[in-house]
Protein backbone atom coordinates (compact mmCIF):
# COMPACT_ATOMS: atom_id res chain seq x y z
CA UNK A 1 0.00 0.00 0.00
CA UNK A 2 1.24 3.22 -0.65
CA UNK A 3 1.68 6.04 1.66
CA UNK A 4 -0.63 8.15 -0.63
CA UNK A 5 -3.09 5.51 -0.39
CA UNK A 6 -2.82 5.56 3.42
CA UNK A 7 -3.83 9.11 3.62
CA UNK A 8 -6.62 8.59 1.60
CA UNK A 9 -8.05 5.81 3.36
CA UNK A 10 -7.37 7.57 6.22
CA UNK A 11 -9.07 10.85 4.93
CA UNK A 12 -12.32 8.79 4.23
CA UNK A 13 -12.35 6.79 7.45
CA UNK A 14 -12.10 10.61 9.55
CA UNK A 15 -14.45 12.01 7.33
CA UNK A 16 -16.92 9.19 8.26
CA UNK A 17 -16.29 9.83 11.70
CA UNK A 18 -16.93 13.21 11.22
CA UNK A 19 -20.22 12.37 10.02
CA UNK A 20 -21.19 9.64 12.83
CA UNK A 21 -20.22 12.12 15.56
CA UNK A 22 -22.53 14.70 13.72
CA UNK A 23 -25.28 11.80 13.98
CA UNK A 24 -25.19 11.28 16.92
CA UNK A 25 -25.05 14.55 18.32
CA UNK A 26 -28.39 15.28 16.17
CA UNK A 27 -30.09 12.39 18.96
CA UNK A 28 -29.42 14.78 21.53
CA UNK A 29 -27.27 12.45 23.95
CA UNK A 30 -26.81 13.67 27.73
CA UNK A 31 -24.51 16.58 28.49
CA UNK A 32 -21.09 14.52 28.92
CA UNK A 33 -21.96 12.04 25.51
CA UNK A 34 -22.61 15.73 23.74
CA UNK A 35 -19.46 17.01 24.92
CA UNK A 36 -17.61 14.29 24.06
CA UNK A 37 -19.14 14.16 20.35
CA UNK A 38 -18.37 17.91 20.28
CA UNK A 39 -14.61 17.24 20.98
CA UNK A 40 -14.74 14.38 18.71
CA UNK A 41 -15.54 16.60 15.50
CA UNK A 42 -13.41 19.05 16.76
CA UNK A 43 -10.53 16.14 16.68
CA UNK A 44 -11.82 14.26 13.10
CA UNK A 45 -12.19 17.95 11.82
CA UNK A 46 -8.52 18.40 12.49
CA UNK A 47 -7.81 15.33 11.29
CA UNK A 48 -9.23 16.01 7.92
CA UNK A 49 -7.20 19.17 7.71
CA UNK A 50 -4.22 17.44 8.40
CA UNK A 51 -4.62 14.86 5.98
CA UNK A 52 -6.14 16.31 3.33
CA UNK A 53 -2.90 18.88 3.28
CA UNK A 54 -0.96 15.73 2.93
CA UNK A 55 -2.66 14.54 -0.04
CA UNK A 56 -2.51 17.73 -2.16
CA UNK A 57 1.21 18.34 -1.46
CA UNK A 58 0.85 14.22 -3.58
CA UNK A 59 -1.02 16.21 -6.28
CA UNK A 60 -4.08 14.13 -4.77
CA UNK A 61 -7.60 16.23 -4.91
CA UNK A 62 -8.91 15.49 -1.07
CA UNK A 63 -12.76 16.96 -2.12
CA UNK A 64 -12.92 13.73 -4.34
CA UNK A 65 -12.38 11.32 -1.13
CA UNK A 66 -16.01 10.42 0.21
CA UNK A 67 -16.36 9.75 3.98
CA UNK A 68 -16.06 5.19 4.28
CA UNK A 69 -20.04 4.50 3.77
CA UNK A 70 -19.52 1.14 5.57
CA UNK A 71 -18.30 2.55 8.62
CA UNK A 72 -20.97 5.22 8.30
CA UNK A 73 -23.64 2.55 8.04
CA UNK A 74 -22.42 0.36 10.52
CA UNK A 75 -22.62 3.86 13.02
CA UNK A 76 -26.72 3.49 11.85
CA UNK A 77 -27.34 0.52 13.70
CA UNK A 78 -26.52 1.24 16.94
CA UNK A 79 -29.59 2.62 18.62
CA UNK A 80 -28.74 2.77 22.30
CA UNK A 81 -26.05 5.12 23.46
CA UNK A 82 -23.92 2.19 25.11
CA UNK A 83 -23.93 0.46 21.91
CA UNK A 84 -22.84 3.76 20.02
CA UNK A 85 -20.11 4.35 22.48
CA UNK A 86 -19.04 0.81 22.01
CA UNK A 87 -18.83 1.43 18.72
CA UNK A 88 -16.83 4.84 18.92
CA UNK A 89 -14.48 2.96 21.26
CA UNK A 90 -13.82 -0.08 19.27
CA UNK A 91 -13.04 2.49 16.31
CA UNK A 92 -10.75 4.60 18.18
CA UNK A 93 -8.90 1.71 19.61
CA UNK A 94 -8.70 0.16 16.01
CA UNK A 95 -7.06 3.53 14.01
CA UNK A 96 -4.78 4.03 17.42
CA UNK A 97 -3.56 0.65 16.73
CA UNK A 98 -3.18 1.21 13.23
CA UNK A 99 -0.96 4.28 13.69
CA UNK A 100 1.30 2.21 16.37
CA UNK A 101 1.60 -0.01 13.80
CA UNK A 102 2.78 2.70 11.70
CA UNK A 103 5.16 4.28 13.83
CA UNK A 104 6.64 0.90 14.47
CA UNK A 105 7.70 0.47 11.16
CA UNK A 106 10.67 1.94 9.39
CA UNK A 107 10.53 5.80 9.31
CA UNK A 108 8.13 7.06 6.37
CA UNK A 109 7.53 9.92 4.70
CA UNK A 110 4.42 10.68 6.58
CA UNK A 111 5.62 9.23 10.45
CA UNK A 112 5.37 12.99 11.46
CA UNK A 113 1.70 12.84 10.45
CA UNK A 114 1.22 9.53 11.60
CA UNK A 115 2.12 11.00 15.80
CA UNK A 116 0.29 14.08 15.05
CA UNK A 117 -2.49 12.19 14.46
CA UNK A 118 -1.91 9.47 17.31
CA UNK A 119 -1.70 12.36 19.91
CA UNK A 120 -5.15 14.20 18.48
CA UNK A 121 -7.00 10.70 19.20
CA UNK A 122 -5.22 9.34 21.80
CA UNK A 123 -7.04 11.65 24.37
CA UNK A 124 -10.51 11.01 23.23
CA UNK A 125 -9.81 7.32 23.32
CA UNK A 126 -9.10 7.64 26.99
CA UNK A 127 -12.28 9.82 27.51
CA UNK A 128 -14.49 7.46 25.53
CA UNK A 129 -13.23 4.72 27.51
CA UNK A 130 -14.03 6.75 30.81
CA UNK A 131 -17.01 7.97 29.96
CA UNK A 132 -18.26 3.95 28.70
CA UNK A 133 -17.75 3.08 32.27
CA UNK A 134 -20.77 4.77 33.57
CA UNK A 135 -22.89 4.17 30.95
CA UNK A 136 -25.74 1.54 31.30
Amino acid sequence: MTDTTDLAINLAHHRAWIAIADQYLRQRPKADVAALLADMLEMEQACVEELAHALRLHGVAPALIEPNQTLVQQAQLRSTLRTRMQFIDVGLQRTLAWYEQRLHQAETPHHALWQRLHALQAPLAARVRSLLSQVE
